[in-house]
């Protein structure tokens, strides 16, 4: 955190310890095979945790979650296990992209010195037409 702004390090130094929280970043390393098994299913930070860098953690929570009540409304017992199949074979693969595009910019943003001069002088140079299509592209259900 030394190339942070000199007023963010004057504050955290101006601040007691006790008022300091750290609450470190936990992601999944690799995407699961699978969001169920039998009649368990994964959703959320369980399914995908993903690093915040795309903002999209709670909201890939709030899809498997609204998934889940559309596949298994009107479910009988017996149905369970294969509509929670449906629901891992719909929420998986735009979670999985989520989660590792979120990956890729954590790596990009967390870059310093020269990786970071040299990735924000390439970013620069990228038309915003582009740069626009490729970021709503992550968006695309």
């Amino acid at each position: 955190m030394a190339d942070w702004h000199p007023l963010v390090t004057a504050l955290i130094e101006a601040t007691p310890p006790a008022g300091i929280h750290v609450d470190p970043i936990a992601r999944l390393a690799e995407p699961l095979p699978s969001f169920a098994m039998g009649r368990i299913a994964l959703l959320g930070d369980a399914a995908h945790a993903m690093s915040p860098d795309l903002g999209q953690g709670a909201s890939q929570a709030f899809e498997d979650a609204a998934a889940l009540i559309r596949h298994l409304a009107g479910a009988e017992p017996a149905d369970v296990d294969r509509r929670l199949l449906r629901y891992d074979a719909e929420r998986r693969p735009r979670a999985n992209r989520m989660m590792l595009a979120a990956a890729r910019q954590s790596r990009l943003t967390s870059q310093t010195g020269v990786a970071g001069w040299l990735r924000d002088t390439l970013l620069r140079a990228v038309p915003s037409r582009p740069a626009t299509r490729q970021l709503a592209a992550l968006w695309q259900a």
